[in-house]
């Protein structure tokens, strides 16, 4: 007879012993104290969902069993499948790998007997993510026995409260694995056993400031992701190397969360362009494995004095006592040798003075160059009648000890 509840709660604490078989891997797995169960006969079937970040490659996937009946035939039938994309991520039609024991493999002895059960995958199967979207795969439970005494044969599936996953990971079919449409608000213990792939990483150095002067210093920060844009977490190895010459703080630090810092030092008696270089040592972590990755970055080293060029303007150049004037200095600009150019500085301020005591007041003794690299200000004249110069001076700018 068909049973009358989808979901049977129970009181069980499973205690599992041993390492992973074989020396395979673990590549996911969910090992909860059980309070619930899924089960399947020969029209229920439960479905456990887990979700990979990279690829891998599944060679055995063992599930926590129990059954009813000490006289129970027929088998007990494990199918693995993706997610179907156009049906919300739930169990696709089709399975990749479908393992079958005879049901006298599964003990019987009610929840209180359920063992851990291996289903060998031969040949192993490949859970390489999808072009997009997360890479999630479904564990589906299927029954194909007869009870010994009672009926239908029932495989029970320990199970713990809904933690693991996305909440929505464990659901049931009334079909045989057909139609899927709600989820059990617990999740079924299992684990899978394999071979994780590598995930690539990328990193990307960034230089603070730059260009700097000779004997001047910078920031090298590196952050290196995976390929699913994620910083590489844990505590990795990155390597600092200045193959044209200058010298790092120190060769090797931590990566932190993905991100690590180090202060090079430019050569005291030459300038040019310097290449540095930074390599993340191949990394473990939390079960998964991350690829090496390197890069390089420019630094540019130059005069630490430049010369610099401007022009003081008035408008109108003439004016009558107790009349005003606008005074304007710049663009103040430096001959850049990396650009061959001309460009204006990044910063700093003019001073404006009049030669003559008395015959006038600035509105601003002082005043920062804009982003046009002008700065201005006002003169008011006096009740003095004569020619006066009128002086900008500009005091210079250090940005990465260099103009």
């Amino acid at each position: 007879m068909r049973s009358g509840a989808a979901v049977i709660c129970l009181a069980l604490v499973v205690t599992c012993l041993g390492a992973a078989p074989g020396g395979a891997e673990s590549i996911a797995d969910y090992q909860g104290t059980s309070v619930y169960s899924g089960f399947a006969d020969s029209e229920h079937t439960t479905a456990q969902g887990f979700e990979l970040i990279g690829g891998a490659t599944a060679t055995e996937i063992q599930l926590l069993l129990s059954r009813n009946e000490p006289g129970d035939t027929g088998s007990a039938v494990m199918e693995l499948r993706r997610a179907d994309p156009s049906n919300y991520g739930r169990p696709s039609p089709t399975s990749v790998a479908t393992v079958s024991l005879p049901i006298t493999d599964v003990p019987h002895g009610w929840l209180e007997g359920a063992k851990w059960i291996s289903f060998n995958l031969s040949p192993s199967v490949s859970l390489d993510p999808p072009a997009s979207g997360p890479n999630r795969w479904w564990i589906v439970l299927k029954n194909s026995g007869y009870g010994g005494g009672s009926g239908q044969a029932q495989i029970h599936w320990p199970a713990g409260t809904s933690g693991y996953g996305t909440g929505d990971d464990c659901m049931p079919s009334y079909d045989n694995g057909t139609t899927w449409t709600n989820s059990y608000p617990m999740d079924c213990n299992f684990k899978v056993f394999g071979t994780r792939s590598p995930l690539s990483t990328n990193m990307t150095i960034t230089v603070d400031p730059e260009p700097i002067a000779k004997n001047g210093k910078t920031n090298v920060s590196v952050v290196v992701k995976d390929s699913y844009d994620n910083l590489v977490p844990g505590m990795g190895t990155v390597h600092w190397n200045a193959p044209d010459g200058g010298t790092f703080r120190c060769s090797w630090c931590s990566l932190v969360d993905g991100e690590a810092c180090n202060e090079w030092t430019a050569p005291a008696d030459s300038t040019g362009t310097y290449t540095v270089e930074v390599t993340f040592d191949a990394w473990s972590y939390s079960g998964y494995d991350y690829s090496s990755t390197s890069g390089s970055a420019e630094i540019h080293v130059l005069e630490p004095n430049r010369p610099t060029t401007g022009a003081l303007a008035l408008a109108p150049p003439i004016v009558n006592t107790r009349g005003q004037i606008d005074v304007t200095f710049g663009p103040v600009r430096y001959w850049d040798s990396l650009q061959q150019k001309n460009v204006n500085v990044p910063g700093g301020s003019v001073s404006f003075s009049c030669d003559t005591e008395g015959a006038g007041t600035f509105t601003a003794d002082s005043a920062a160059v804009g982003a046009d690299a002008v700065a201005r200000t006002k003169w008011t004249a006096k009740n003095l009648v004569d020619t006066f110069n009128l002086t900008g001076t500009y005091g210079g700018y250090q940005q990465g000890s260099y103009i």
